[in-house]
């Protein structure tokens, strides 16, 4: 997409794109797909975030804005929250986005500024789609208000397929997934070229066990563009099917394609535990956990197949960090205790037989 526009991040330098950004029609949007992508590159660790932070404050010198980029890029919280607190600064809604985003370890503030600028610029998509990304990574979601501010997206943009989308998703996380497939059916008649129209039809069909209507929703995303996530739930939408070989080719591809690739990972280390190709399924494990140690269940299965290959303690260490991450879930707790009696009786056994 950016190569449309003559941007080649890779090869190019920021003064380059910053130069190429600002001769666009639609500067704005790629400045600020630049600071997402910086945002989303740092926060998993993938480098270069660097160069698009500097290429979007050279595309956009606005002092505010260069400010909040310099202050998250020196990771200075302070003075993230002090222009949070600072309403003459965010005199657009565009730097309300961008502080907003930025401040998105901060939740709490966050939100109060995006809801504060919500009353300033009602009109503005950013704030109102922003405000419903914020809300729906809390604990406790309000799925109607979520619902509300995407149905907002829609009043402001009401040919978008993008806002479309977000309703639909939103719907669908509110439980209403009878609205939720009647937006999608007129999303298939509308947008039949949007990734999201059949990636959320596919969506709406797993929650249902509607296996094979999901696998083909991903084929048709896939026919749009390659995407890692897409490859790996089509591989577990056919493993769901029986069809092991295709879901390996699927998993493997999402595995090739994937700079941030827990969901990759964890599914294809899954699919190899079925067929019990437990050295294999380890090696995808570990790399699931190492993309996102917080994943509960990639440490469970992981130890789960350190278990079925006898290395007890460290199938305990595994069970009770999913544990740690998955307070609500006995399972993992459970498997540890069971591990746990199994090295004990080891213990008792290895003693008589010194004796």
């Amino acid at each position: 997409q950016l190569a449309a526009y003559g941007l080649d991040v890779e090869r190019d330098t920021p003064e380059i794109l910053a130069s190429r950004i600002r001769e666009s029609a639609i500067r704005e949007q790629l400045t600020r797909r630049f600071d997402a992508w910086a945002h989303f590159r740092r926060s998993h660790e993938l480098g270069a975030w660097h160069k698009l932070v500097r290429s979007a404050e050279l595309a956009d010198p606005h002092a505010t804005r260069c400010r909040i980029r310099r202050a998250w890029a020196a990771s200075d919280v302070e003075k993230l929250r002090a222009l949070a607190a600072s309403p003459v600064k965010l005199e657009e809604a565009w730097t309300v986005s961008l502080l907003a985003h930025y401040l998105s370890s901060n939740r709490d503030i966050a939100i109060k500024v995006l809801r504060d600028a919500l009353t300033r610029f009602p009109s503005d998509f950013a704030i109102s789609h922003d405000l419903a990304c914020a809300l729906r990574v809390l604990d406790d979601p309000p799925h109607d208000e979520i619902v509300r501010l995407a149905t907002m997206g829609i009043a402001i943009l009401p040919d978008s397929a993008h806002a479309r989308a977000d309703l639909a998703y939103s719907l669908m996380a509110a439980g209403r997934d009878g609205e939720a497939e009647q937006l999608l059916a007129s999303m298939r008649a509308d947008h039949p070229g949007y990734t999201r129209t059949w990636r959320y039809t596919a969506w709406s069909a797993r929650y249902r066990g509607e296996w094979g209507r999901a696998a083909d929703a991903y084929r048709r995303a896939l026919t749009i563009g390659d995407d890692a996530n897409d490859h790996a739930w089509l591989g577990f939408s056919l493993e769901q099917l029986g069809e092991l070989d295709e879901a390996q080719s699927h998993m493997r591809r999402a595995v090739a394609l994937s700079d941030h690739g827990q969901l990759a990972h964890f599914c294809f280390g899954e699919l190899l535990m079925r067929l019990g190709r437990a050295a294999e399924a380890k090696l995808h494990l570990r790399r699931a956990c190492e993309f996102d140690p917080t994943h509960a269940l990639s440490h469970g299965q992981l130890g789960v197949v350190l278990s079925r290959q006898g290395r007890l303690r460290e199938a305990v260490a595994e069970f009770e960090i999913a544990a740690g991450h998955s307070p609500g879930d006995s399972q993992f707790r459970m498997r540890s205790l069971s591990a746990l009696e199994l090295i004990e009786q080891e213990s008792v056994l290895d003693e008589l037989r010194a004796g």
